[in-house]
């Protein structure tokens, strides 16, 4: 499945629909954070490595990857005991407790898994199908019945 620490460095695709809207609304970011719909998602436990999680923290939108949990239930949903930063900052804090919040970041990161569903550009409006953890870029959905 798709992991959300790879979900939250996916953008849509920028065409030049995207960009003649952006211009209109003067938005900066292009397609940032996609938003996850009607997604399955599985839990897999994984050995966590608290070497990647120190090195991944800083590259992290801590606001987007909250948004993420929230649309897939929330962190209790989740199994994450503690909430997630909302900063870099936060998040440095939160690494150098380590223990449980280390453990929350890590679940969320990593353990949390979307199997199937749908992300959405929140400038195009466009969706694209999840499959087998696998998002589809190349085909946006056409209609609703997903």
């Amino acid at each position: 499945g798709m992991k959300l620490l790879t979900h939250n460095f996916l953008a849509a695709p920028s065409g030049l629909r995207d960009r003649e809207i952006a211009q209109v609304q003067g938005a900066e970011e292009q397609g940032y954070p996609l938003a996850l719909q009607n997604c399955s998602i599985q839990i897999v436990e994984a050995a966590m490595d608290e070497v990647f999680l120190r090195a991944m923290a800083p590259r992290i939108d801590w606001a987007a990857l909250s948004a993420a949990v929230a649309s897939l239930g929330g962190k209790e949903a989740l199994g994450i005991g503690v909430p997630l930063p909302s900063s870099k900052e936060e998040a440095e804090t939160m690494l150098e407790q380590g223990g449980e919040a280390l453990q929350a970041m890590h679940r969320a990161l990593v353990e949390v898994r979307v199997e199937e569903g749908v992300l959405a550009c929140p400038l195009s409006g466009r969706r694209f199908r999840i499959r087998a953890g696998v998002p589809n870029f190349l085909a946006p959905v056409e209609n609703d019945l997903y």
